[in-house]
């Protein structure tokens, strides 16, 4: 811990915005305990915090959004193969997206499993880029609260 905090003194927010960035990607980075850690050091108003994770968040989602977009149903195979529960990935994330629609970009930044997903279900379906951008700010926005 003392190793995070360490490069938030020196870094600053750059490291919580990388941290989500890397960790929406999909690599192995601890962005919760960066944020946590950064929140508890950041004295007063914690602005620029929420806007440095939001817009990890929000780049990292973008590329795969585009990748969705691009690769289709492919890229989702990919995704639920690398997955936990790959047999059902694909199957409740399509289910979920179904439910909830667009609303799931929004509520999926606090399901775990679903973020991703949703993100790719949504350049699947041919969502425009502004509508995609504004909602999934929106979950950006409350999962960094």
């Amino acid at each position: 811990m003392s190793q995070i905090s360490g490069l938030i003194q020196q870094y600053g927010l750059l490291v919580v915005f990388g941290a989500v960035l890397l960790s929406r990607v999909g690599l192995p980075v601890p962005a919760f305990p960066v944020l946590l850690t950064a929140a508890a050091m950041t004295p007063g108003s914690p602005t620029g915090l929420v806007l440095a994770g939001t817009a990890g968040g929000l780049i990292a989602d973008l590329g795969w959004f585009a990748a969705s977009r691009r690769y289709g149903r492919s890229l989702l195979s990919f995704l639920c193969k690398v997955s936990i529960s790959p047999d059902s990935c694909v199957r409740q994330t399509e289910s979920v997206y179904a439910r909830l629609g667009d609303l799931s970009l929004v509520l999926g930044k606090t399901m775990p499993g679903i973020g991703l997903i949703s993100t790719a279900l949504a350049g699947i379906a041919g969502m425009s880029v502004a509508r995609f951008t504004a909602l999934n700010f929106l979950g950006e926005l409350l999962s960094s609260l």
